[in-house]
């Protein structure tokens, strides 16, 4: 008996000498990373971009690339202030410190100047929290900053994907590695990162992309191959701050070259909403393949033929365009294509111009030189090439006989619409 108690206390006290390593280690990391945060922080408000990257790991290309143009915009738009933090722990927020990886939900609460036309105007205040990993680097034993905590479907074609296939973020998942892990798989391999509560829709998400992938592989005259990685945002805020700090605009999907497409939907959100918001940021992935001055064509054209990869898949996709130009040219409201051509400097009251109207000159476009023209005329503006330069090489006249023809077009069609016309539906919510 003797025996048995004195085993029975060693082992207590080993255990509780394990627990008592362990919360030493989390509360060392903890402190780490604060300390990280607060690098962070300074960065930021200096705006080196150089050193905020220096705190971001940069294991994930796809993470990295967002977060270097992230950091970019930081040099366009200082921030007034911004505090980086950890929160408290709770029921939705569980915090888990380690020695090589810690998750926790990170509150970001920052301030933006008065906008430049008001400068006499109050800073603009914003804050967003979601569960964030920092992984401590290897070489050097840093932390650094790897985004969210998503949870991470991989998703091999058409195919129901494998239980196995559901883990959480951080395990062999390697972004830049388009080699499929089933024999079976499909060209059309998708990842969807989100967070609890989001499974089902991260799922339907991953079985609309095939289908939506292969017809507007088509309308671009493109094969893409490689893993499509999508992001699911459970609030815009969210979604706002993790294109810049500065972005206030409001918006329903975000893409850049080398970047996931990011969409912000509800977790019940149904195949029919999904299709026209996956159609339309995987359009902007297929025009980013055309050539590498893709973002640097008109705004209205990328949103127009964005808006056109959408069409199949959007109810009264095609048609709602028509209608939104018929109501600008009978109000006089028809935008001057230079005022919706910039993405930064667009005024807000133009923001459905630039994705109706650019996508009705999109069709009208095509209708003259149809789907292979387009195509071309696309390619030479990807190349580098003058609005005005693409439009001589590939329609054969200037893109202001282009434009005298599209607006004789539309006079034509609100003539031919005005006895029977039904009341115009609002434009969509913009996406990016």
């Amino acid at each position: 008996m003797k025996m048995l108690h004195l085993t029975a206390w060693l082992l207590a006290l080993l255990l509780l000498r394990v627990a008592g390593a362990a919360t030493g280690d989390a509360a060392v990391a903890r402190g780490e990373i604060e300390k990280t945060l607060a690098s962070m922080s300074a960065a930021i408000l200096a705006a080196d971009v150089g050193a905020y990257l220096s705190h971001v790991d940069d294991s994930d290309p796809i993470f990295l690339k967002e977060q270097q143009n992230w950091a970019a915009d930081l040099e366009r738009t200082p921030i007034s202030s911004i505090t980086l933090s950890i929160a408290e722990e709770g029921e939705n927020r569980p915090v888990r410190f380690a020695a090589d990886r810690s998750t926790f939900e990170l509150v970001m609460a920052w301030e933006l100047p008065p906008p430049k036309d008001r400068p006499e105007g109050k800073p603009l205040k914003r804050e967003v929290s979601f569960p964030a990993a920092f992984v401590r680097n290897a070489a050097t034993g840093a932390w650094r900053f790897a985004g969210e905590h998503w949870l991470v479907l991989e998703h091999d074609g058409p195919a129901e994907p494998s239980v196995d296939e559901r883990r959480i973020d951080g395990g062999p998942n390697d972004p830049a590695s388009p080699t499929p892990s089933s024999p079976h798989a499909h060209r059309h391999r998708a990842r969807v990162k989100h967070l609890p509560g989001y499974e089902q829709v991260a799922a339907r998400i991953a079985d609309a992309l095939p289908e939506i992938r292969e017809h507007v592989d088509a309308e671009f005259g493109v094969s893409i191959t490689r893993v499509q990685e999508v992001k699911v945002y459970p609030t815009m805020r969210h979604l706002q701050a993790s294109i810049y700090l500065s972005y206030v605009q409001g918006l329903s999907g975000w893409n850049e070259p080398g970047e996931s497409i990011k969409l912000l939907v509800r977790p019940n959100a149904t195949e029919l909403t999904l299709k026209p918001l996956l159609a339309h940021e995987y359009g902007h992935v297929a025009t980013f393949e055309l050539g590498p001055r893709a973002t640097d064509m008109p705004w209205w054209a990328l949103e127009g033929v964005a808006e056109m990869s959408a069409e199949r898949f959007a109810k009264d996709g095609r048609a709602s365009a028509e209608r939104a130009v018929i109501r600008w040219h009978e109000r006089g409201e028809l935008a001057d294509w230079t005022a919706i051509a910039d993405f930064r400097s667009t005024p807000p009251a133009l923001g459905s111009h630039v994705y109706k109207q650019g996508q009705h000159m999109l069709q009208f476009l095509t209708a003259r030189v149809g789907r292979a023209g387009r195509i071309a005329w696309l390619k030479a503006l990807a190349q580098g090439q003058t609005l005005d330069a693409a439009t001589r090489q590939e329609l054969g006249m200037s893109f202001a006989e282009l434009d005298a023809a599209w607006r004789a077009h539309v006079r034509q069609r609100a003539d031919l619409a005005s006895p029977q016309r039904e009341p115009p539906a609002d434009a969509e919510p913009p996406t990016r």
